[in-house]
């Protein structure tokens, strides 16, 4: 694992056990392709899911993250890019992609209790992998 998955996981870490405040620590650039070092390729379509808001409050403007995520069901983040092109071509390019198959919203648990919850009741979120074989 590179320095740059290590810091993405310390991050992640720290906003979930930061409870519900918004920071101006970022997961993913909001205004990125989707390229911007992921392994997956995550554009800013999927900033709500996410939880990457703007915030134009006068106190504190500018992009925020917290940990509401919010993936839904038939969700699909591809390895590339060129994943978003003519699907003739797209698929020459894709090597496999995930597809959340089904998802409930996660966020925090009640205010200092440094617990999440799933949103419905243990309902767990699932996906899929694919391969696209023979490109």
């Amino acid at each position: 694992m590179n320095s740059q998955n290590h810091a993405s996981l310390d991050l992640l870490d720290s906003l979930i056990s930061g409870g519900s405040q918004r920071s101006k620590m970022l997961l993913h650039d909001p205004d990125s392709a989707g390229n911007d070092g992921w392994y997956m390729c995550v554009p800013k379509c999927f900033n709500d899911a996410l939880d990457i808001k703007f915030n134009c409050t006068p106190a504190s403007p500018g992009w925020t993250q917290s940990t509401c995520f919010s993936f839904k069901g038939q969700d699909t983040i591809y390895d590339t890019p060129k994943a978003h092109q003519v699907w003739s071509a797209a698929l020459q390019e894709i090597g496999f992609s995930v597809v959340v198959q089904s998802a409930a919203s996660a966020g925090q648990g009640p205010v200092g209790s440094g617990c999440r919850y799933s949103g419905k009741n243990g309902v767990q979120s699932s996906c899929s992998q694919f391969r696209v074989e023979g490109a």
